[in-house]
């Protein structure tokens, strides 16, 4: 689904109106070109805003994936990044059970396994394997046999000299190794059971073209089953409802080809009920608005065909106003220290609202499922179910809208007589 590419609409209704009208009425505009210099200098090791500053060292590679995500939307991959030097350090992040970890040295976790795909994908590093009479070959590098792998990564990545370092059935093992009885996984050995880790570990296994090395009507059960009576999801059945979780269920099903099984009316609704007053959205009820619930939320709204239930124009308008207008970057909220998650996260909600091309940003659409650029899902023909927008009407069908107050009010409604029962409780006492 590509929101702000070539050919996108541009009527009043669609997202490239939606974000024109927004600078208009609002009169900030996206600050490129500074951002583009805060994501450099974050990049490079030698600068006071290095990634070592942003992140502590166990989770380097997320930071990596934020800020070459975040330089890839605004078109400027070439003018922040090394090639060579990206995959260079994802290979030295990887481990001999299949796994990537954070930053060298450290154990493997899903998260970041996935996170190093991503980033693989994104250089285009999955396409130096090509076949030729079945044998496996890199430039430069010996060929190594063919063991049946999908076309675009043939079971093996190597670095440009022709090293290997991961091989794609090796790492679709230790990801099986990390799901459970009941179709959950955990991060890593011995680890927690997160729903966060089955969108990990389903889209890792899609871009490896290994979906099959897990099962993947197990996983979307268990997510299922995860889904909470006011149509949100947690991390585990019966967890807090989250914005972020409702992303990671919503795509592993969407990867899994089981988005259908939800109720989009449902969920759609406690999504657009995430907005606030500042236009921005959060994460949970009464919580300040986030920017980077930007994506988490809105991503999702996109995959149930439902982003029309909010104000597109004051969620544009809420991103603009958390930018460093001196360094550069995107804050959590206006007037905050800006940071490379924010950043990509901010940037990634401007691109989904088309904000960005509607004024002329140099800019690439970005996949609401994979969270990478939408030309990389298309050129790899990775699954992803998307449902039918909605007519864009401005809110919630009558039905899901009241359905969903009544179980909020019911939910209320029960909270007080847990409280009014336990002030009984303490008084007899």
């Amino acid at each position: 689904m590509e929101i702000d590419g070539p050919g996108a609409p541009s009527g009043p209704s669609s997202p490239l109106g939606w974000a024109a009208k927004a600078e208009r009425a609002y009169g900030v505009e996206l600050w490129r070109e500074k951002h583009v210099q805060f994501i450099k200098a974050v990049a490079s090791e030698d600068s006071t805003q290095s990634l070592e500053l942003h992140a502590v060292q166990y989770l380097r590679m997320s930071a990596v994936y934020w800020a070459l995500g975040a330089a890839d939307l605004v078109d400027a991959t070439s003018e922040c990044f090394d090639r060579d030097a990206l995959v260079a350090f994802i290979r030295s992040c990887a481990q001999p059970d299949g796994g990537f970890s954070g930053s060298p040295g450290r154990r493997s976790h899903v998260l970041y396994t996935l996170s190093a795909l991503q980033i693989l994908a994104m250089v285009d590093a999955f396409a130096e394997v090509s076949t030729s009479q079945g044998e496996l070959r890199v430039a430069g590098g010996a060929p190594v046999a063919a063991s049946g792998s999908p076309s675009h990564l043939h079971g093996l990545a190597e670095a440009s000299e022709g090293t290997r370092f991961f091989d794609a059935s090796l790492t679709a093992a230790y990801i099986a190794s990390l799901q459970q009885p009941d179709g959950s996984f955990v991060g890593d050995l011995g680890g927690e059971v997160d729903t966060r880790f089955s969108y990990c570990a389903l889209t890792a296994c899609a871009l490896l073209g290994k979906l099959d090395a897990v099962d993947v009507s197990a996983a979307c059960d268990f997510v299922l089953s995860c889904q909470n009576f006011d149509g949100s999801f947690g991390a585990t059945p019966g967890g807090e409802s989250h914005g972020g979780q409702v992303f990671c269920c919503l795509g592993a099903l969407s990867v899994g080809g089981r988005l259908g099984d939800v109720d989009a009316d449902l969920v759609g609704w406690w999504l657009a009920e995430r907005q606030c007053d500042s236009g921005g959205l959060n994460g949970r009820p009464e919580k300040q608005a986030d920017v980077c619930y930007s994506w988490w939320d809105l991503s999702c709204m996109l995959m149930l065909g439902r982003e029309s239930w909010i104000s597109r124009s004051d969620l544009t308008r809420f991103i603009l106003q958390c930018q460093d207008a001196d360094a550069g970057g995107i804050a959590d909220r206006p007037d905050d220290q800006a940071d490379i998650y924010h950043t990509f996260f901010g940037l990634a909600g401007l691109a989904m609202l088309g904000h960005l091309a509607a004024t002329g940003v140099p800019c690439q659409a970005i996949s609401p499922v994979y969270a990478i650029p939408q030309r990389v899902v298309d050129s790899l023909g990775l699954p992803c179910q998307m449902l039918p927008p909605v007519p864009d009407s401005g809110e919630a069908p009558e039905h899901g809208f009241i359905r969903g107050r009544n179980l909020h009010d019911l939910a209320a409604a029960a909270r007080r007589d847990v409280c009014v029962v336990l002030g009984l409780a303490a008084a007899a006492e």
